[in-house]
């Protein structure tokens, strides 16, 4: 039973026993010697009922005392005619005090409140007593053994008859396990706040039909749309549409409860219309019930990998590609040199010869691989293979000229063929020989440039036609033509070979 229903009771009864108690006292007046019976039997009745009340009254007492001790909880009074202040005695265990040691007075009471708090206090007490005020505050006590604690103080002021003011009565709760639930829950917060603020990835809380309800700066950055902006939109919304299909599919098994988190890689489209890619990890939320009641999304950008994913399979196919194109051009070197060669061990080494070479040129273009190979340096290189550079027999000179990969393979083999020549039959055959390789871009830098490369030996002895075409001529002539889509023109002369390629610089310069 509540003290409120308790009290009301109690208020009954002792109606009842007055009402009983007047109409005992009219009888007794109008009874003769012959209403003895009846007055013993009303006064039985009237003491069995009176103990009743009083065990009653008793009980429910207890009850509050109880009340007030086990839940922290003190009652007082104060008589605004008399200036007296009373209060229960489980305000000695909120307080820490003993009934001997304290008796109830304003000053007990303010003394026992902290310094800092005990001003705020007291000019509370003063306005409800001056004036009537209600009171509704929270206090800290400091208790004999130095504890402080926290009291939250809840009174109001009783009229009598009249409407004047005649007395307050109030309750001290402590509320220190509340204040210090309330201060967690703060730092709680606080926290959660600092770092669903400041988390290096996005952070939303999401809507069950997909609206955006919460987003972090990382998120916002991260799609390119304010946190105003994306209120009024949806994941569906920003999602790439051949990508949607699966996200539902995932979110449907999270609310069905097949799975307890849902992760997948899938494209956002900016504001700037851009698409990126993320790695979306998204959990369930409920509310208090049980019930779905919307999702918690974690987006990692992970543009990056998959332009590196997409980098490195493009260079895997293109490694494959390549690898196929130089086996194919090694089968043809071998094919072409072992049709010319006269034998075995003629076909060895000039396999050899040419293998060198072309892995000359595959060494520059991996050097040069977001580049391009220059085509001084692959002249160089080449020429370096039968002679040491640099060599003061050797002229080599032009501009700067970055070769893409076919032209630098196409090339390299075609400088490689005229140097063997030159070494074993021209003018670096002899120490008094001269060759000059000079090249120069004409119409640059209009879109027809052209590049004119030419080969010219001198001094050395004297050259004949060659009576059969092999391998090497096919090279520098056929092949020249084929693969650069140029110009050729190989001259015999008695005083110098000489070798000229006029082809298309779009056809050859090295270009992302």
């Amino acid at each position: 039973m509540g003290q409120e229903t308790a009290s009301a009771t109690l208020g009954e009864r002792l109606a009842q026993i007055e009402a009983e108690m007047s109409l005992l006292r009219e009888r007794v007046d109008t009874l003769g010697e012959g209403g003895h019976p009846a007055l013993v039997e009303l006064l039985l009745q009237d003491n069995a009922r009176r103990r009743e009340a009083e065990d009653e009254l008793r009980v429910a007492q207890a009850w509050m005392q109880l009340a007030q001790e086990t839940g922290g909880v003190a009652a007082y009074q104060f008589d605004l005619e008399r200036g007296v202040l009373t209060w229960s005695p489980s305000t000695y265990a909120l307080y820490g005090w003993t009934p001997s040691q304290r008796q109830p007075s304003l000053d007990t009471w303010l003394a026992s409140i902290h310094p800092d708090d005990r001003a705020a206090a007291r000019a509370v007490a003063e306005r409800a007593i001056r004036e009537g005020e209600p009171v509704s505050h929270a206090f800290r006590i400091v208790r004999p053994g130095g504890d402080t604690r926290w009291i939250a103080d809840r009174a109001r002021v009783l009229t009598d008859a009249q409407g004047r003011p005649e007395r307050i009565v109030g309750l001290n709760i402590d509320v220190t396990e509340l204040r210090r639930v309330e201060a967690a829950l703060r730092k709680s917060e606080a926290q959660f706040r600092l770092t669903f603020e400041n988390v290096a990835v996005g952070v939303a809380l999401v809507g069950l039909d997909g609206r955006f309800l919460r987003v972090n700066p990382c998120l916002c950055a991260f799609l390119g749309y304010s946190a105003e902006d994306l209120a009024y939109l949806t994941v569906q919304e920003l999602t790439h549409p051949p990508d949607l299909a699966a996200d539902l599919a995932q979110l449907r098994r999270l609310r069905d409860g097949e799975i307890d988190r849902s992760t997948l890689e899938k494209r956002f489209v900016t504001r700037a219309g851009r698409l990126v890619w993320a790695e979306l990890s998204v959990t369930l939320r409920r509310d208090a019930a049980g019930r779905p009641a919307g999702y918690v999304s974690v987006m990692s950008d992970i543009e990056r990998r998959k332009r590196a994913e997409e980098q490195l399979t493009f260079a895997l196919s293109e490694l494959s590609h390549r690898a196929k194109n130089l086996f194919t051009v090694v089968q043809s070197l071998i094919r072409q040199t072992g049709a010319s060669a006269p034998s075995v061990a003629a076909f060895q080494d000039a396999l050899t010869e040419r293998l060198s070479g072309l892995a000359a040129s595959q060494s520059l273009l991996v050097e040069h691989e977001g580049s391009g190979t220059p085509l001084g340096l692959l002249v160089s290189r080449q020429l370096a293979s039968f002679v040491a550079m640099p060599d003061p027999r050797i002229r080599i000179e032009g501009p700067e000229l970055p070769l893409n990969r076919s032209a630098t393979q196409t090339l390299g083999l075609v400088l490689h063929e005229l140097a063997t020549n030159a070494c074993k039959y021209g003018a670096l055959s002899t120490e008094k020989g001269r060759l000059a390789v000079t090249w120069r871009i004409a119409g640059h830098p209009a879109p027809g440039a052209r590049l004119d490369l030419a080969w010219q030996e001198a001094e050395g002895p004297p050259v004949r036609p060659p009576v059969r075409k092999g391998f090497g001529h096919r090279v520098i002539d056929a092949m020249a033509r084929q693969s650069l889509e140029a110009e050729v023109d190989l001259r015999f002369a008695p005083e110098g070979l000489s070798w000229r390629l006029v082809a298309p610089v779009a056809h050859l310069r090295w270009g992302p």
